[in-house]
């Protein structure tokens, strides 16, 4: 099982923008982001006038309609009756300092070839485009490779101008090797250092709103298995689109033994909040899960999926950073 996980591969990279004074933005950053580097990333690899990907002879080449406009391809075994897949790239707002406005990109699978252009089109955001309704302009001040253990290196500032991309993506060993806690499943080598026991408890935390839908709507409570499922789902489509890899797994029997993880306690509630679409030119009303549960069992063999998930996340809109939890 572990093997197959690693096969799903990403990088994350802290940006750094500095807009030319200091302005009132969205409290939540994320669909403002999102929203202008598509639109600058369309405008950057674009080649045709008329702007439609579905009439493009190179569109199954375009770094846009890849990262943006994911769809699954024509003969896809999976997914292949939704017009799109989950896409490769995730953006975490991490808030504003003065002029200073810091997120996380996160690339995952064959997404990481493109990010050159990513870089670039963030570069014009700031010339052209800018944030929010107001059009803030701004330039990229410095970009960071975040590791495993949180620590960074400067790849990117705006006085060499210049990119380095050599780096080793992380993956799920990686995660394993960081985590100090004692149910987290060790590598094979190192089994037998920590006493297992038989029920761990884990505490999951929504940093984000979790926007999961259950027969057809949008729901305001989980147990453990809607959690499970829909991290299941979100990795199976990102290994097999995004990182050549699918996930042969017994499904069948983890969901079964799914049943067995018990919810000790949660404090769930549905929070709204408000997005402006430059698209639509008006505000729209969204929401999700927010606060705590905690599960109870033989969580072991769950923990590479839920720890995988604590970076890629869970839901709809993870692009703009919705479904961001953490493992308490």
């Amino acid at each position: 099982m572990l093997e197959a996980l690693n096969n799903i591969k990403f990088a994350r990279y802290r940006f750094c923008l500095e807009l030319e004074k200091e302005v009132n933005l969205p409290q939540y950053h994320g669909s403002m982001l999102r929203g202008a580097f598509g639109n600058s990333l369309k405008k950057t690899v674009c080649i045709k006038r008329h702007g439609n990907c579905d009439e493009c002879i190179l569109a199954t080449k375009c770094a846009y309609k890849y990262i943006f406009e994911t769809q699954p391809p024509e003969k896809s075994e999976i997914m292949n009756k939704y017009n799109s897949v989950p896409h490769p790239f995730i953006i975490e707002p991490e808030g504003m300092d003065g002029k200073n406005l810091y997120f996380n990109f996160i690339l995952i699978g064959n997404a990481m070839d493109y990010f050159p252009y990513v870089v670039y089109s963030i570069i014009e955001m700031g010339k052209t485009i800018g944030l929010g309704k107001d059009r803030h302009k701004f330039f990229l001040n410095k970009i960071e490779f975040i590791d495993i253990n949180g620590d960074t290196q400067n790849i990117y500032n705006k006085e060499e101008n210049r990119l380095i991309t050599n780096f080793e993506p992380l993956c799920l060993k990686d995660l394993m090797e960081e985590s100090n806690s004692a149910y987290s499943p060790l590598l094979p080598e190192e089994r037998g250092r920590v006493r297992r026991e038989d029920n761990i408890r884990l505490k999951i935390e929504f940093l984000t709103w979790a926007r999961i839908k259950s027969n057809g709507r949008y729901i305001d409570d989980m147990d453990f298995t809607l959690f499970m499922k829909n991290i299941l789902r979100r990795l199976s489509a990102l290994a097999y689109f995004h990182c050549n890899n699918e996930l042969n797994l017994d499904f069948k029997a983890i969901i079964e033994d799914i049943q067995n993880i018990k919810t000790i306690e949660k404090k769930l509630y549905w929070e709204d909040w408000t997005r402006y679409s430059n698209r639509a030119k008006t505000k729209m009303l969204l929401g999700g899960i927010k606060g705590y549960i905690v599960f109870e069992g033989d969580l072991e063999k769950f923990y590479p999926f839920i720890k995988l998930g604590e970076y890629l996340h869970i839901g709809k809109e993870a692009t703009f950073g919705l479904g961001r939890y953490k493992i308490v």
